[in-house]
């Protein structure tokens, strides 16, 4: 039997000079949802890291809960956030 090796090549984009982007995601482990996230600054230098608990639920409702982590963090910190990735 043979395996085929697929290999995808993915680039981070830098945000506009000034702003900076959150990265957030989520995964699951028997039901139970975790979530987290790293924000940067226009030169990909990391500002802030979390990762979060988030219970049982849905894994759309984990991706966006730890989104809304992300942004509530930006916003209580006066970041000017210019994009937003979830995966």
């Amino acid at each position: 039997m043979q395996y085929g090796l697929n290999i995808k090549i993915v680039k981070w984009n830098l945000p506009p000079h000034t702003f900076i982007k959150l990265n957030s995601n989520s995964s699951c482990k028997c039901e139970d949802y975790e979530g987290g996230g790293v924000i940067r600054t226009d030169k990909g230098k990391r500002i802030s890291t979390y990762n979060i608990n988030l219970g049982k639920g849905t894994n759309n409702c984990a991706e966006a809960k730890a989104l809304q982590h992300g942004l509530k963090w930006c916003l209580s910190n006066e970041m000017p956030l210019e994009h937003l990735s979830s995966s």
